[in-house]
């Protein structure tokens, strides 16, 4: 049986890690080594000795980093092993290459897979006994954290223990977990000297970055520079300052090596080759010529691609993640997967399956900007995001969680087509809560081309008309209040939309012409607008032709009637409003409220998922809506049975002329102006782009 040892005795370990001077052979400097290591004279151990040795297996040859080394060190090492008996030999290489046809056995360095990243952190916390520091979820977090960053590839076990250090690291001192691999190198080196503050942490970083680009440049693989190179490289005006920046780098944090009398390099080779991808991230930035220049000088100065794997995945990964900050050429990052044998469409899906992985986790998170981000974010990722549903819905309908979320959550299952329940928000006190209930039956309108027009039927009911006169911003014109009796009506869901406008524009011609896309802000969802009083009151004898059904603008007491559904607060929600329910200018506030976004253009009716209590939206902001009565200055001799208020009882209303009411203010409105209770006027004949209308149905009117 074939022993597992190389010999049955003990063997003395060479090590060869630098590359042959011109004058120099193998023979000769494994001879030196070896003298140098049991500190004998040149003629305790003589060539004769040496090959002796050598064939007896009492040496035992270790050539470090023989991809790297320079290809005249390589030749003159494979032409000494035909002429001598080295028999014990050791290689470290990145690739086989021209060792291909010795004989021997290759050892690989132990890869962790992706599935066994958990079991191995496990069980090296448990070694280093700081397993029981955390709970099963922090631990599964964390673990899911480094799948995450580490996407397809299989790790090595040096990076995992780099993980696992920081793990350690976040339980000791005030830190957080790394996002991703890069920034995980960028925290080994803080850890190496933890009491430095953030002054001394750039300067080594950067540092180092430069220092590592020289170690790669020349065939980006890691490989020894003389100290000189290094010493040319950091920039300063004082010569001593850089020799003591080298000094901490090499004696105090021991991340550089020295390799040979005048040479160094960085202690592990993935840490150069990510720290020189985020020194070139950080030279090139959005420069193509630049990277162009990078890639073309890749391929001719690699003989092996596989011998660059490392850095090019490094660098890779150092542009996707930087890609943002530093407006990284598209082309930068497909070219770089190709070269490191990396489909580039296979892992842009696989990314893209990772994100939404994290988002979903991010669901559960106990951090609200982190659950806020998630639900926005998966907004936007289509049918793959699918499997968020079930927690997405959870959200929306967690009674304790925050309104924001809750009403983001409903966004983002209206991306998926899911259906929701109706969001009614309220906000007392400076605190926003919703509540959910079930949407009221609507009539739906077909406009053909699957444009639909959704009426909601309203309750008959008395109501107090008006703004109190000691209420904050109300005028003149809001008072006196009044009780004012409204029957049963159906009124648009939505402001009219774009679209719809567009359907019924194209019916046949009742009193004047309409322009199929008046609209400034383009959007089939978005409400119509630069239309005005006469337009609308077009449209609504358009759309009552053709179904035989009577439509009209509603009256101002019916508007407003539907506007608070049986609130008596200055707005739906409540006492204020905020830019997170509606669209106005919110660069004032009202009340208790806060100043938020100013979108300064329409949004697409009901996109913000929140109604009233009678299921209607946008009833506050977004555009102003035209009603049917003329303009009066005050409610003094108003009619209080909720019809129009009318002067002479006109009925061709094509024909009038005058100023006529509008109501519910606009995207370029402040809050005060957007009241329920707010009244505007202008002209039958003007237009403009805040202004559109939603329209009413008398319930039951059918035109003979």
């Amino acid at each position: 049986m074939r022993s597992p040892w190389l010999a049955n005795h003990r063997i003395l370990p060479v090590l060869i890690d630098r590359d042959l001077q011109d004058n120099e052979d193998f023979l000769k400097m494994t001879r030196k080594q070896l003298q140098d290591l049991t500190n004998t004279q040149n003629d305790d151990i003589t060539p004769e000795f040496l090959i002796d040795l050598l064939r007896q297996r009492r040496v035992l040859v270790i050539i470090d980093h023989f991809s790297e080394m320079e290809k005249s060190t390589r030749d003159k090492i494979l032409a000494a092993l035909n002429e001598n008996p080295f028999i014990a030999l050791v290689f470290t290489s990145r690739v086989v290459g021209e060792l291909q046809n010795l004989t021997k056995s290759i050892l690989k360095p132990m890869r962790v897979e992706g599935k066994r990243i958990s079991e191995f952190l496990g069980e090296y916390l448990k070694l280093r006994d700081f397993r029981n520091k955390f709970d099963d979820e922090e631990f599964y977090n964390a673990c899911s954290r480094l799948n995450r960053m580490v996407g397809q590839r299989e790790i090595t076990i040096m990076l995992a223990k780099l993980y696992a250090d920081q793990m350690i690291a976040t339980k000791q001192g005030d830190t957080e977990l790394p996002e991703n691999i890069p920034d995980l190198m960028l925290s080994y080196l803080n850890q190496l000297h933890p009491q430095a503050g953030l002054d001394q942490q750039s300067i080594v970083h950067q540092d180092l970055k430069i220092i590592a680009w020289k170690c790669l440049e020349n065939t980006y693989s890691p490989a020894p520079i003389s100290r000189r190179t290094a010493k040319d490289a950091l920039v300063s005006p004082d010569s001593n300052e850089i020799d003591s920046h080298l000094d901490y780098l090499q004696n105090k944090l021991n991340i550089l090596l020295k390799v040979e009398p005048d040479k160094v390099k960085i202690n592990l080779d993935p840490l150069a080759e990510y720290l020189a991808g985020l020194y070139l991230v950080q030279k090139y930035q959005d420069s193509a010529s630049h990277w162009q220049n990078l890639l073309r000088d890749i391929d001719e100065k690699s003989e092996d691609q596989e011998n660059n794997q490392g850095f090019l995945l490094a660098l890779w990964d150092c542009c996707e993640i930087k890609k943002k900050d530093f407006k990284i050429p598209d082309f930068v990052i497909e070219e770089l997967l190709k070269k490191a044998n990396l489909d580039p469409e296979e892992t842009k899906a696989w990314q893209r399956k990772q994100r939404i992985k994290k988002l979903i986790d991010e669901l559960s998170t106990s951090e609200v900007e982190f659950r806020l981000r998630a639900v926005i974010d998966l907004q936007t990722m289509g049918k793959d995001a699918n499997p968020a549903i079930p927690r997405l819905r959870r959200l929306l309908e967690d009674n304790t969680e925050i309104a924001k979320i809750r009403i983001e959550a409903a966004k983002a299952l209206k991306q998926f087509e899911q259906e929701i329940p109706m969001i009614i928000a309220q906000i007392n006190n400076g605190v926003e809560s919703i509540g959910l209930k079930e949407h009221p039956p609507t009539n739906k309108i077909d406009l053909g081309n699957k444009v639909i027009l959704e009426m909601v039927p309203i309750q008959s009911g008395i109501f107090l008309m008006g703004a109190p006169e000691t209420k904050k911003d109300s005028r003149d014109s809001e008072s006196p209040q009044h009780s004012v009796t409204i029957q049963n009506f159906c009124i648009g869901k939505y402001p009219v939309t774009q679209a719809q406008w567009r359907a019924v524009a194209a019916l046949p011609r009742i009193n004047k012409e309409l322009e199929a896309d008046p609209s400034n802000f383009k959007g089939e969802q978005r409400p119509v607008e630069q239309v005005s009083w006469h337009d609308a009151v077009e449209f609504c004898d358009r759309l009552s032709s053709h179904t035989k059904r009577q439509y009209r603008l509603p009256s101002e007491a019916e508007w407003e009637y539907a506007c608070r559904a049986r609130t008596t607060t200055p707005f739906h929600f409540g006492e204020t409003i905020t830019s997170e329910l509606a669209s106005y200018n919110a660069t004032e506030t009202y009340g208790a409220g806060v100043k938020g976004t100013y979108r300064e253009e329409t949004t697409p009716v009901g996109s913000f998922e929140v109604a009233n209590a009678f299921g209607l939206y946008d009833m506050h902001g977004n555009v102003l809506e035209w009603c049917l009565d003329d303009w009066h200055d005050n409610y003094e001799g108003s009619p209080t049975d909720g019809s129009a208020w009318l002067d002479n009882n006109d009925d061709n209303l094509s024909q009038k002329q005058g100023n006529v009411v509008l109501r519910g203010g606009s995207w370029r409105n402040y809050s005060g102006y957007c009241r329920s209770a707010y009244r505007y006027s202008d002209t039958q004949d003007y237009y403009s782009y805040h202004i559109g209308f939603r329209i009413v149905c008398a319930a039951g009117m059918v035109l003979q």
